[in-house]
């Protein structure tokens, strides 16, 4: 079971981003982060395709990467 993957680093560095560079507020993010996660269940796609412990890494890095974008800009 791998709880982290390739993906999870385009999540860290993606939200990252979100986090560095726009307003998004915090429970928008929690909303759109649990949502895609919720949503990846369904979809029938490769890269959809993950273990519940691997969507858990997802969230998780989802967090890390979004709470440092906002340390960074509010520096």
């Amino acid at each position: 079971m791998e709880v982290v993957n390739a993906y999870t680093l385009f999540h860290l560095f993606g939200w990252f981003l979100a986090g560095r560079f726009t307003r998004i507020i915090p429970s928008l993010f929690i909303a759109v982060s649990l949502g895609w996660e919720l949503l990846e269940m369904f979809l029938d796609y490769p890269f959809a395709i993950e273990t519940l412990s691997n969507k858990g890494g997802d969230v998780t890095a989802n967090f890390i990467g979004y709470c440092s974008g906002r340390y960074f800009r509010n520096r």
